[in-house]
């Protein structure tokens, strides 16, 4: 199945242009399919000397960041990045909150076409390590491979 995702976004209400100095809008992940909700990445910033914390919007999880970052906090204070399901932002002007909007309409693009590749896999090749073990037409069970030094310390310990 195809990875998808259905988000709220929520705005200001009222904008009045030359007198409104600021707009936001929030974006909640409401449903994911082959990818978990929490795709907006966070950055744990300490502040007063390591005595408080903010808590930064970054980007819009990879594959990776799916993978690596934990949901809810960060791991601990050298890795200070998780992952929420909803991100809250504010802007100085209309047109950067749909400049950012925009972005973030990219990227969310993006992360769902990766993820598909990521899910249609192709055998590139096959590597073999050791040695190969004898087949036996009526062996059930699988037999361990002998590695060459194996049979080499053997062979010279069965000689003295």
């Amino acid at each position: 199945m195809d990875p998808f995702i259905k988000l709220k976004k929520s705005e200001t209400a009222i904008y009045v242009v030359g007198r409104t100095q600021g707009y936001r809008f929030t974006l909640e992940v409401l449903e994911a399919v082959g990818l978990p909700l929490e795709i907006f990445v966070y950055q744990r910033k300490p502040i007063i000397s390591n005595t408080a914390y903010e808590d930064a919007f970054v980007n819009i999880a990879s594959p990776g960041d799916l993978e690596e970052y934990p949901v809810g906090a960060p791991a601990c204070a050298a890795k200070p990045f998780f992952r929420l399901s909803v991100v809250d932002l504010v802007f100085r002007s209309i047109s950067l909150a749909e400049d950012a909007w925009t972005a973030i309409q990219g990227d969310i693009d993006q992360l769902i076409e990766t993820m598909k590749f990521m899910n249609n896999l192709s055998v590139e090749e096959e590597v073999s390590f050791g040695t190969a073990p004898v087949e036996s037409s009526s062996s059930s069970s699988p037999s361990a491979p002998v590695s060459s030094s194996s049979s080499l310390v053997s062979s010279s310990s069965s000689s003295s």
